[in-house]
């Protein structure tokens, strides 16, 4: 196991559920670790990762930040500090993932080419509207 991924959150208490949903059931075995960090949240957001930790029961070392408010960057550097895998995977709380293995193959384009960073943006809007993400 190679990879661990961090998730800063910034009050997300309406979709953080989903989130962690398909970014759990994403993941190849390349990951090990998930390093989440609460940016500030003053909403219900720990609640309902805690909820979903609970009733998923993940297969993966999981380590949970508080911070106060310290903004995305700030909060990807703890991330990094805390990282003792070969590799780091920074997303973002809006990112609904979709594609399964991903982890694996961002890791296999690192090691074919000596690659040392890669960032993507996507611009896929969405809405949530009565429980359900709409792309």
């Amino acid at each position: 196991m190679r990879n661990t991924v961090i998730l800063t959150i910034h009050n997300k208490e309406k979709t953080i559920s989903k989130i962690l949903h398909n970014l759990l059931h994403s993941l190849s075995e390349e990951t090990s670790n998930l390093i989440l960090i609460l940016d500030g949240c003053n909403d219900k957001t720990e609640k309902n990762i805690n909820g979903y930790i609970l009733s998923f029961k993940p297969k993966i070392d999981l380590q949970i930040f508080h911070t106060n408010d310290i903004w995305e960057t700030k909060a990807n550097n703890l991330g990094l500090r805390n990282v003792k895998t070969e590799y780091a995977t920074i997303i973002q709380d809006d990112m609904l993932i979709m594609h399964k293995n991903w982890d694996k193959v961002l890791i296999n384009y690192f090691r074919k080419f000596e690659i040392f960073a890669i960032s993507g943006r996507a611009c896929h809007e969405f809405t949530f509207y009565k429980k359900k993400f709409n792309v």
